[in-house]
């Protein structure tokens, strides 16, 4: 899940950001901090993000995360199936809940909960530590 996350944070300051190509070497960067010869890579989830409702944006990306992972270890690793995703936001927090999967399941779905605390959930961007 952290690897999953790491496609989708800038690495020098936190914001959303972007999977870039520079010349063979991959980087996920904001628009702040792109190199001058990138292309993007790695925007597939504004496509596949069905709006949830209550949900903002910053947190959708997490959600959509998850759900690409889970189904790779279901189809890929023989993880259990998972069933029932649901996401809600409850006192100002994410929750997941679900029906199957397993251990690693219920570990994927702790850390993106424990990083939404740490995130603006419209913008995606980190809290302040006053904030955090």
């Amino acid at each position: 899940m952290a690897e999953r996350l790491s496609f989708q944070i800038c690495e020098a300051c936190g914001a959303p950001g972007i999977r870039r190509d520079q010349e063979g070497y991959f980087s996920t960067t904001c628009d702040k901090h792109k190199g001058r010869k990138s292309k993007t890579t790695g925007t597939d989830w504004l496509v596949k993000a069905t709006p949830i409702e209550g949900i903002g944006n910053g947190w959708l990306r997490l959600i959509v995360g998850l759900k690409d992972i889970v189904a790779w270890y279901v189809e890929k690793n023989g993880m259990p199936p998972v069933t029932n995703l649901i996401y809600k936001k409850d006192n100002g927090q994410l929750h997941v809940e679900f029906s199957g999967g397993d251990e690693q399941t219920r570990g994927m779905a702790d850390f993106i909960e424990h990083y939404a605390k740490k995130i603006d959930e419209h913008s995606g961007r980190i809290l302040s530590k006053a904030m955090a």
